[in-house]
């Protein structure tokens, strides 16, 4: 027996245990439209056959296309790559703030103002131990319009 002979039966006696322990199995709802409903590792999808073909149907995450950007002249584009870089080393620190913010709000959400302000200023200590030696080495650089 050759091996393509071989991987077929090995593909049929898969799919006879898939169906047989449940992990790939028809779902009793079927849809109007022609398709029918799929249990596969628990999750239930869409199929559609087509000529002969089982389809699946599963929705996809979005995704943004876009055309390559053009740049005016080669110092344009070194611009582009040099704040591209600038806004990488940056983006960490910017999404932690935020975190740290939400955080901030949610733990001090009724309470005094006194209490608050005390709450603040621990966190800032905290924050300034974490923070100081990561943050040192960046700093304001001016741009230019």
């Amino acid at each position: 027996m050759g091996h393509t002979m071989r991987k077929v039966q090995y593909i049929a006696l898969a799919g006879l245990l898939l169906t047989a322990t449940g992990a790939w199995g028809q779902v009793p709802d079927t849809t109007t439209n022609g398709t029918k409903r799929i249990r596969i590792d628990g999750e239930i999808l869409t199929s559609k056959v087509v000529d002969g073909d089982t389809l699946l149907m599963a929705d996809l995450d979005d995704i943004s296309v876009t055309s390559m950007r053009e740049f005016a002249s080669d110092a344009e584009y070194r611009r582009y790559l040099k704040y591209r870089r600038y806004a990488s080393s940056v983006y960490p620190y910017a999404v932690e703030a935020i975190k740290i913010f939400r955080e901030v709000e949610r733990d001090t959400e009724g309470l005094r103002k006194g209490k608050r302000k005390k709450h603040a200023k621990q966190l800032q200590k905290d924050l300034k131990v974490e923070f100081t030696d990561p943050l040192k080495d960046l700093y304001v650089r001016k741009v230019k319009s």
